[in-house]
């Protein structure tokens, strides 16, 4: 069971994830005029300075260091009030973004920057008299693929302007601003994410309204904000109508730079959207192959480009967990947590209270019907050229959403029985970083014998949960957990990582890794149950696919298929043999109808849980050969159709297939001898 690295396919984009810390080896520092008697001669240079040992690789979007676009690099005041800003606000997918979106400082070295900032804010407002200039100074760092959020130390320019204060244009490229894309299909595009955002939006006030501020979803992303104050602004998105405010997709304004998405130009109020936004999908897809996380539903991008039309919200962070991070007064402010909370809310408008729906499964899945409009796609005919996956309840994740598993308490193991030594060290296999060995284990010593016995207690306990099915998964978890501590083992999975329970239930479209729950197996639910067991020092790792009553013809034969994968995958095996051998195998077994997931594996086990070799279930070119000695897992997650990616749910274990159709796993344990394979657990 578990995976080997891609332990986080739903993260398509990167999230910042932390609350901003002090970073005093990056120093700013920012000269310019005294007094002017025109805005046109507020320019102001500035210097970051990296006091630091390493390279900083900082994101330019929205601080002093973005001297290319019309964002706020400034924070500017007058007499204790701050002067509205007039030039964009963008979404901006990191993922997308490349190196010119940073700004590299090496140890030592100076970074200088010039701003005009004339067309920047409203002066006019203010009025002549002294202003107050402080350079935006939080910084996201990219280290190695990661982000740390950091404010810099800096200092402020005071600036008397004493004569011309009229507010001055941004400068755009099309003197006039384009309503209507020559491109028909983004001009539909755009129309139809407009129209999703709206519907977020009224979706998301009732639900607020409805639940009120002691729902664990508005405790999240608003804390301690009055109620009113966020319907205000969800209902001013839901009710915009204005006929003046053009959501274009020509960059008038050049802004469309590496990694944007969309910006508004706060003066007019104008959104417009780069190249990037029409590789977005339809808010649909949550339930069907994207996540809140990965930040790339058009309806989502729409609603935070709004906010910031509709209500001046600003870009403050992004991501789940930073949003969540932010005190209660930023993330009133802040877009993202809209377009978060937004979003977490979508999925549940297609459930029922047992968090599933029953439908006519299409790799395309419908948006916004309701329980009357589901019960009638039941009988409906499927379009020519769609797959038909068969009628199964999908599993959604239970509403509302919840990040993470710690409010899941874990079953408790008496003291006498013997536990894995991650359970100490916080479910990490190793310590500092050290590397696991291969599992190699010695051939007729006292290794081997452990190794058999704790492999036909996983087979026993694997038998067991057969009889189980028909209850809720929960059920099944706890006379599982019960079942092996009567063995005088330990459920390996309970704390491994994190992990909550004794072992996985995955249902239907779960790929792999469910936690079980209080929902009960239905009449023609597929079922895996995925179990591993601690016994004198090893591992023991088993799994199967069951049925729950009347399954139709289309999950039977998934099973059938997955069952046939695994057992040529073991065919394949044997000293000397390539194990690349295992996922062609596979992949032979499959045909057209079915797919092998990529993003989990099979892996090396013995005194650890997890470790090398890593089993790859699809065609590959991986180097290696088996050795006697050798014990490892084989289980292939088989997916009906073509498409074999997945993603995950909020509480960041639970894999299910993208387009929600079935998968079925099977698994065993394999010990390569001198002569040959073994199942140890059958």
């Amino acid at each position: 069971m578990f995976f080997r690295s891609l332990v986080a396919i739903s993260l398509a984009g990167v999230v910042l994830a932390t609350p901003f810390k002090r970073a005093d080896s990056l120093v700013v520092s920012v000269t310019g005029p005294t007094s002017v008697s025109t805005v046109d001669d507020l320019k102001f240079t500035a210097s970051i300075t990296n006091n630091g040992e390493e390279t900083a690789k900082i994101l330019k979007y929205g601080t002093i260091l973005d001297d290319k676009l019309p964002t706020r690099s400034f924070t500017v005041t007058k007499d204790g009030q701050t002067v509205d800003f007039t030039g964009i606000k963008m979404s901006v997918s990191l993922e997308e973004a490349d190196d010119s979106a940073y700004a590299f400082i090496k140890p030592g070295e100076t970074l200088t920057v010039n701003h005009e900032v004339a067309h920047l804010f409203d002066f006019a407002t203010a009025g002549p008299g002294k202003f107050t200039f402080e350079p935006v100074a939080n910084f996201a760092i990219n280290d190695n693929a990661s982000f740390s959020k950091v404010a810099a130390t800096t200092s402020t320019v005071e600036v008397e302007v004493t004569g011309d204060l009229a507010k001055r244009e941004l400068p755009m490229l099309n003197k006039r601003a384009v309503d209507i894309c020559s491109d028909s299909s983004r001009k539909s595009f755009i129309d139809a994410s407009y129209s999703e955002a709206k519907t977020l939006a009224s979706v998301s006030s009732s639900y607020v309204s409805s639940r009120g501020t002691g729902d664990s979803l508005y405790q999240a992303y608003f804390k301690s904000n009055s109620a009113s104050s966020v319907t205000r602004i969800l209902n001013a998105v839901n009710s915009e109508n204005s006929g003046s405010r053009t959501l274009s997709c020509t960059d008038s304004l050049g802004a469309c730079s590496s990694g944007v998405i969309a910006y508004t130009v706060i003066s007019t109020t104008n959104i417009y959207y780069c190249s990037i936004f029409f590789n977005e999908v339809a808010t649909s897809r949550l339930c069907s192959g994207t996540s809140v996380a990965s930040r790339n539903v058009r309806g989502g991008t729409t609603l935070h480009e709004m906010t910031h039309a509709v209500s001046g919200t600003d870009d403050i962070t992004y991501g789940c967990s930073a949003d969540q991070s932010l005190a209660a007064s930023s993330q009133i402010r802040n877009a993202d947590n809209f377009n978060r909370a937004c979003l977490a809310r979508r999925p549940s408008s297609l459930t029922t209270n047992a968090s599933s729906l029953v439908y006519r499964h299409t790799n395309a899945l419908p948006s916004f019907r309701t329980r009357a409009t589901v019960a009638a796609m039941v009988e409906e005919d499927l379009p020519e050229g769609v797959e038909d996956f068969g009628s199964y309840a999908v599993i959604l994740p239970p509403e509302p959403f919840v990040f993470g598993v710690s409010h899941i308490k874990p079953k408790e193991v008496p003291g006498d029985i013997v536990k894995p030594p991650y359970v100490l060290n916080n479910g990490n296999e190793t310590l500092d970083g050290v590397n696991k060995p291969e599992s190699i284990i010695e051939l007729g010593g006292e290794a081997e014998s452990r190794v058999r016995r704790v492999a036909q207690l996983a087979k026993r306990v694997r038998e067991y949960a057969g009889t189980l099915v028909g209850v809720t998964t929960n059920a099944i978890d706890s006379a599982i957990h019960e079942f092996i501590l009567a063995h005088k083992a330990y459920p390996s999975p309970l704390g491994y990582l994190g992990f909550p329970r004794s072992c996985c239930t995955s249902v239907n479209n779960v790929l792999v890794h469910g936690i079980p729950d209080d929902r009960a197996l239905e009449d023609g639910d597929i079922v895996n149950v995925d179990i591993t067991v601690y016994l004198d020092g090893y591992h023991g790792d088993t799994s199967q696919t069951f049925l729950v009553g009347g399954v139709d013809e289309q999950g039977k034969d998934l099973v059938n298929v997955t069952n046939r994968a695994l057992r040529a995958g073991i065919s394949a095996c044997g000293p000397g043999r390539p194990f690349k051998g295992i996922g062609k195998a596979i992949h032979n077994v499959l045909g057209e109808n079915y797919s092998v997931s990529s993003q989990f594996t099979g892996h090396g086990i013995g005194t650890f849980f997890h470790t090398r070799p890593w089993i790859l279930h699809h065609r590959n070119e991986e180097p290696g050969v088996m050795k006697p000695g050798h014990c490892f897992t084989i289980e292939p997650s088989i997916i009906q159709g073509r498409n074999p990616r997945g993603w995950i749910f909020p509480d960041e274990w639970t894999a299910s297939t993208e387009n929600c159709a079935r998968s079925a796993q099977a698994e065993h344990m394999v010990l390569i001898t001198d002569s040959g394979a073994e199942v140890l657990t059958e």
